[in-house]
């Protein structure tokens, strides 16, 4: 038998035996024992399910939108219209759907033995397609009185409940806190006589009728006037060709008006250039020599006494001069 080794012994410290230490635990991966946890498949979260770490929740739950669809849908067709005949009655009913003919019923009849396979299917069908119309516009009819009997409904208890708000008396607490003292003699009086009394009425009323007199008669004064002159200002009115031919030549008969010291009169180019816009402007600006703007004024002044004269000559005799 081999000899026993005795495992060498460690060194003694009496400093260890005095100082405080850790109680030593074999180490291990592995959760500590606790409860017994069911083994279901529910608690085991794998690391890759959003719930794997649990995050707090809010109490107020989040607020769905409906998904937009793309597209619109169109307007479904009435199917019962008012101008269009009941498609309840039996007598339209027959003639959607007509019952086949007599020589056809004997060729196509689902029971008969000589028709083909084919023939009676066909005849079924047909048979089923009358029924199902048939059916259909009557419980489409009896689904749209449904409905209008609804909204019926509903519109008059709208229409009761608004009326009864409308027509409730005052609360008292508006009454009390009303921001007048005769509150309650305004309310009465706006409900039963329609307004607030206005003793002065009727002669605003009048002054208001003889204001619309006089302008009404102003118009008519205006108009007359303007017909007036029209009829006096048409005398010089060019209608025809020939008369229009008569002021050509009245205006351009004389050519020795258009002459200079160089040349015979042909045109009115032969003056010189016409006066252009800054020209004229340039009159009434400071540009300008006192003396010219001085003649100018002189002549303006004159110019404007003459017109001034002319209109009121026209006023003073109905006339044009």
């Amino acid at each position: 038998m081999a000899p026993r080794i005795n495992p060498p012994t460690r060194p003694y410290h009496p400093l260890r035996k005095s100082l405080p230490h850790p109680s030593r635990h074999p180490f291990t991966t592995s959760p500590p024992p606790l409860a017994p946890q069911p083994t279901t498949t529910t608690t085991r979260i794998p690391p890759q399910s959003p719930n794997f770490i649990p995050i707090p929740r809010s109490l107020q739950p989040q607020q769905h939108y409906p998904k937009w669809m793309k597209g619109v849908l169109p307007v479904p067709r009435p199917l019962f219209p008012r101008s269009a005949p009941d498609k309840s009655s039996p007598q339209y009913l027959a003639s959607t759907t007509p019952e086949p003919l007599p020589h056809n019923l004997n060729r196509h009849r689902a029971d008969d033995l000589r028709a083909t396979d084919l023939a009676r299917w066909k005849s079924r069908q047909s048979s089923l397609r009358r029924s199902n119309l048939r059916q259909s516009l009557l419980e489409l009819k009896f689904r749209k009185e449904g409905s209008d009997q609804i909204i019926a409904a509903r519109s008059a208890r709208t229409q009761a409940l608004n009326r009864s708000r409308r027509e409730a008396p005052e609360r008292e607490d508006e009454r009390l806190t009303s921001a007048t003292v005769l509150q309650a003699d305004i309310v009465h009086r706006r409900r039963h006589s329609g307004g607030l009394p206005d003793p002065q009425r009727e002669s605003r009323l009048a002054t208001k009728r003889q204001n619309l007199e006089e302008h009404k008669q102003r118009e008519v004064q205006e108009r007359r006037e303007m017909l007036h002159k029209l009829y006096i200002y048409a005398g010089s009115f060019i209608t025809t060709g020939k008369q229009l031919d008569r002021v050509v030549e009245r205006a351009f008969d004389d050519l020795s008006q258009f002459s200079n010291d160089s040349m015979a009169g042909s045109n009115i180019w032969n003056t010189g250039e016409p006066q252009t816009t800054r020209d004229l402007l340039g009159i009434r600006t400071r540009g300008d020599t006192r003396g010219r703007r001085a003649l100018d004024d002189v002549g303006r002044k004159k110019v404007l006494g003459e017109e001034r004269m002319r209109v009121v000559g026209e006023e003073l005799t109905g006339g044009r001069t």
